[in-house]
């Protein structure tokens, strides 16, 4: 066999090594793909939000994708006035995509939570929905509020 033929086998063992390399890691990796930012308003600073939990998918997918369900099945209502004061702020990011998916602000109430969800670029620009008893409850128990 000839020099050359021995130069393009190895290098074509190489390039399969690699890909076969590159795509087990691809599809094996426990990357982080959406994450749960919990936040509370600081008591001294307002305006600032500390998120004192997050909870990511590569450590409980059905937490992440059960939140995602939620916030698809809420139901819209109107309120012209700006609700003050969250009981809690919730953040849906995708940390591979360094986007911020869904800004949220949740109120809880006896028949559930409304949300405030931003819809522009500043708080001024909100959209309320309502979600039921069950899903407001799921909300509290896995962001331990009390």
């Amino acid at each position: 066999m000839s020099s050359f033929m021995k130069i393009i086998l190895t290098a074509v063992l190489i390039l399969m090594i690699f890909l076969v390399g590159f795509f087990t890691g691809k599809f094996t990796s426990n990357e982080t793909t959406r994450e749960i930012m919990i936040g509370y308003e600081h008591k001294e600073h307002l305006g600032q939000i500390d998120f004192k939990q997050r909870i990511k998918d590569s450590e409980d997918q059905a937490i992440v994708d059960n939140f995602m369900m939620i916030f698809m099945n809420k139901n819209k209502i109107n309120i012209q006035e700006d609700l003050e004061n969250p009981d809690v702020y919730l953040f849906i990011k995708s940390p591979k995509q360094s986007t911020l998916l869904i800004e949220s602000k949740v109120w809880f109430t006896n028949k559930g939570a409304k949300i405030g969800i931003r819809s522009g670029e500043t708080w001024d620009q909100v959209k309320y929905y309502n979600i039921n008893e069950s899903d407001a409850k799921y909300i509290r128990e896995h962001i331990d509020f009390n």
